[in-house]
């Protein structure tokens, strides 16, 4: 039965009919979940060390404001500035941050507007409805790479106060072209803050670091994509005059203690532990991808990421079912519609979920027309 109506529905900002909540797709107990980027536990001496570093926080008292230990540990740990993090509840809460503190019109606009390639991270397009902004989203080219042409008439025309660039990108796995990203960064001098989300760029072995220290470019990390997904700990780097500003937008003790704590010590003790899981994970994912690839009518694109991405050939739909019968969860997005209809993503697990989710596409292509 639906709940009654209200009358301050009314009230309600008219974009945010947009929008729908986020519920993760439910699964029968014993399903494999590959379907949310995470990736496979750490070393188990690596988390009882995580775990163990909590066990004396007091949990009657208010967590450390300014996180300055988390701080110290991130800034070393991406060779940052630590006046220049920006630190929240995982990269959403970040971009939240920034996409409110960032909102003003600009003076030949009624309303703010921020930019962004698709398909990409759909948090980008809701943080901004959110918000009361703008979202605009230009398609990527063939090859699922930046498509500069449109990305700058673009910027012209809506002339964006924030540009996203996810690269790693979410759900196609590839870096964007560096020659790309930095033409972009030129054409918006500073007029528009560019974002260079990273959440994935612990999977890969390019980066845009050429670009660090320009008075527009922010870069956004998380721990939720290296094994720490439960902490919900990320964090912006931004121009330090500007990171303050934003931190005024910062609600107080947004990042637990228990979170500080706990990813402090794996930053801190257990770093060259974390980068060594990502590329044992990188590993898999190319071996996942060769065995992918052998199967008829799949073609699998090249990754950078935790995850691959792939065009079955046909109705996702039918083929996401397919694997859910056989035990196996993935991302399809066939409600996308277009080229995407065709595509589903799988997070790159252990060698026996890899497997048991090769086994089971082949058995469901076998089946599926």
């Amino acid at each position: 039965m639906n709940a009654p109506s209200s009358p301050l529905l009314s009230l309600l900002r008219p974009a945010l009919s947009e929008l729908s909540a986020y519920v993760p797709h439910a699964a029968p107990a014993g399903v494999v979940r590959l379907d949310a980027n995470e990736s496979p536990p750490l070393d188990e001496a690596v988390v009882r060390s995580i775990f163990a570093s909590a066990a004396d926080v007091a949990l009657e008292r208010y967590p450390d404001a300014r996180a300055t230990r988390l701080r110290h540990a991130v800034a070393r740990y991406i060779h940052a500035p630590e006046d220049s993090l920006l630190l929240g509840t995982g990269s959403d809460e970040v971009i939240g941050l920034l996409l409110s503190a960032l909102s003003r019109p600009k003076p030949t606009r009624a309303l703010s507007t921020c930019l962004y390639p698709t398909p990409t991270f759909v948090m980008y397009r809701v943080s901004a409805i959110a918000a009361g902004i703008t979202p605009v989203g230009v398609p990527l080219d063939d090859q699922w790479d930046l498509d500069v042409p449109a990305m700058l008439r673009a910027i012209d025309e809506h002339q964006p106060n924030v540009l996203f660039l996810a690269s790693p990108n979410n759900p196609t796995g590839n870096c964007y072209s560096h020659d790309r990203v930095a033409r972009l960064v030129e054409h918006c001098a500073e007029k528009t803050l560019v974002v260079l989300d990273e959440a994935y760029g612990a999977f890969s072995t390019r980066d845009h670091r050429a670009l660090d220290g320009l008075p527009n470019v922010a870069r956004l990390g998380t721990l939720s994509k290296i094994g720490l997904a439960a902490l919900r700990v990320g964090w912006a780097s931004l121009p330090p005059a500007l990171a303050a500003e934003v931190d005024k937008a910062r609600q107080p003790f947004n990042v637990d203690a228990v979170a500080q704590r706990m990813a402090a010590e794996a930053l801190e003790q257990h770093g060259p532990a974390i980068d060594a899981h990502a590329r044992a994970i990188a590993h898999r994912r190319e071996s996942l991808r060769a065995a992918v690839a052998a199967l008829s009518g799949v073609t699998v694109f090249a990754s950078d990421a935790n995850f691959l991405w792939m065009d079955i050939g046909r109705d996702a739909a039918h083929v996401f079912e397919g694997l859910l019968r056989r035990g196996v969860l993935v991302r399809s997005f066939h409600s996308a519609g277009g080229r995407l209809a065709r595509c589903l993503r799988v997070t790159v697990s252990t060698d026996g979920h890899n497997a048991l989710f090769v086994d089971a596409l082949r058995g469901t292509l076998a089946t599926v027309a």
